[in-house]
């Protein structure tokens, strides 16, 4: 399916968009610019994501990448999930348009430290939601860290760059085809990686990647310095880590983490530093340096903790060539204040950026 969504982008048309304005944002493979529709009413922004070229990868194989990058995006179509509109060219280089995010990438906002305890939890379910949504189509996104995840102005929260996403299944293959990764071939940010990718030619699960991801994601929200640099025995830090869990697993190789038993892993497991023990339970759950007994997506979205969180309802308009999503949001990002207490009920047009 997915090869046959590739073969419907392969004809881009001429950009029908303009880019405007200074840069959103660049990367080593690109960058984000404000955009505009050419002689249209609609004066709604839009981004357009140019690519770099490097010097060792032909146009060809660039362009190729882009459509695979963009199909994926397109055919997601979750409130989570950044909507992307056009594939174009311009100039003979490909691109592709998507919806402007106004408040920018969560990393922003994580070092602002304007989100309350609430909009923590709230873009933490969100961000479930929406890695479950592509994990139920067949596609791990691998890369998932604060800078990957946009944030609108009503605060919901989109996965966007699926630059290194992998297709472990196609949905027209049945459930038992499955492709997973291999160790070694590295990608994304090294300290958000589960240990799994370092091994050299041993297959994992890309979805147990994500799962991991998300936990840090979740501590990185709740203002705890990252614990490690990579998660290899290399790394002094990683290597307590998981002598803690040996430690945890000698006494009953079977035994199950909850409230009353849990690894010692030293500030991962300093209570002060959490809403309650229940999410603390969770995000080790989430970091099992195991990838066999590491949480799937779906468990952790199912766990008694996440289901008690209020958290925005939103659902797509069933008809239209880009559904827009009906928002019931009861709480809004503080934007731009160094007082997170001042605003904390403030919605965001009336925050000053």
């Amino acid at each position: 399916m997915v090869l046959q969504e590739l073969k419907k982008t392969s004809k881009s048309r001429k950009c029908y968009f303009r880019s405007k304005g200074k840069a959103l944002g660049s990367g080593a493979y690109g960058r984000a610019r404000m955009a505009y529709k050419r002689h249209s009413k609609d004066k709604s922004p839009y981004v357009v994501k140019e690519f770099f070229k490097p010097s060792h990868v032909s146009k060809r194989v660039l362009h190729h990448r882009i459509r695979h990058e963009y199909t994926i995006t397109r055919r997601a179509r979750h409130p989570n999930v950044v909507s992307v509109v056009d594939l174009c060219t311009k100039q003979g280089d490909l691109g592709y348009v998507m919806e402007y995010c106004d408040q920018g990438d969560l990393g922003d906002l994580i070092n602002k430290r304007v989100l309350p305890s609430q909009e923590q939890l709230c873009l933490f379910k969100q961000l479930l939601r929406g890695v479950a949504n592509l994990h139920s189509q067949g596609t791990a996104h691998l890369d998932i860290k604060p800078e990957n995840l946009l944030i609108t102005s009503d605060s919901v929260l989109k996965i966007a760059d699926f630059g290194a996403c992998h297709v472990f299944r196609d949905p027209n293959m049945g459930p038992k085809h499955f492709v997973k990764c291999t160790g070694g071939d590295l990608f994304g940010t090294l300290a958000y990686l589960p240990p799994e990718v370092f091994y050299h030619g041993i297959e994992y699960d890309p979805r147990k990647v994500d799962v991991w991801c998300c936990a840090n994601v979740a501590l990185s929200m709740l203002g705890m310095p990252f614990p490690w640099e990579s998660a290899t025995e290399n790394d002094t830090v990683y290597k307590l880590f998981v002598e803690s869990w040996r430690t945890f697993m000698r006494v009953d190789p079977t035994r199950a983490i909850d409230g009353n038993n849990y690894p010692d892993c030293g500030g991962l497991t300093d209570l002060t530093r959490y809403p309650c023990i229940q999410m603390m339970v969770l995000l080790l759950k989430m970091l099992n340096p195991n990838p066999r007994n590491r949480i799937t997506i779906h468990q952790a979205l199912n766990d008694p903790f996440v289901k008690d969180v209020e958290c925005c309802s939103l659902t797509y308009y069933p008809t239209g060539p880009h559904p827009r999503p009906i928002i019931q949001h009861d709480h809004r990002i503080v934007s731009g204040s160094e007082d997170s207490t001042r605003h904390v009920d403030a919605p965001l047009s009336a925050v000053n950026r």
